[in-house]
């Protein structure tokens, strides 16, 4: 799952390699399909590439969405979890229900954990798409008060 996720990044923005992932997206959906644990990292890098591609259909929207419901909890990190709903937040039919569980997944991080860039992200893609979560934001402005204020930079207050 690295290397795809890995593969896939590293040629997102170049002209051709379509093959590549229209292969990339089947291997994706097999992983998402199997009972493959795939890494919240891994899982993260393979949205985000197929979003900067337009190469994300409904269908596997939707896979990708319930493999990341199914994923423990405490396996995500900070970054994995902004880096996920930025890209779904990119999506035009995101997938509510994710949205819903990684704001549970968020609140149940240690807040210490939280920088300044993975916090902007995050708030960043519910406001891009629309969804509103009130909890998560009232638990979110303990966590931006507590960071210094030279670790935002103008990206992360835009």
């Amino acid at each position: 799952a690295k290397n795809v996720a890995l593969a896939l990044n590293s040629v997102s923005h170049r002209q051709g390699f379509n093959a590549m992932f229209t292969a990339g997206a089947r291997r994706i959906r097999l992983l998402c399909t199997s009972n493959y644990k795939l890494h919240t990292q891994s899982l993260a890098m393979m949205v985000n590439a197929l979003v900067k591609r337009r190469m994300l259909d409904a269908s596997l929207v939707k896979d990708i969405s319930i493999t990341a419901q199914r994923i423990d909890p405490e396996s995500y990190s900070p970054q994995s979890v902004a880096i996920i709903l930025n890209a779904f937040s990119k999506v035009a039919r995101h997938d509510s229900e994710l949205f819903l569980y990684m704001s549970e997944v968020a609140m149940r991080l240690d807040k210490r954990m939280w920088d300044a860039q993975a916090c902007a992200l995050l708030l960043n893609s519910y406001a891009r798409s629309g969804e509103r979560d009130a909890n998560l934001f009232t638990h979110f402005e303990d966590i931006i008060v507590q960071q210094p204020l030279n670790s935002f930079t103008a990206q992360n207050v835009a």
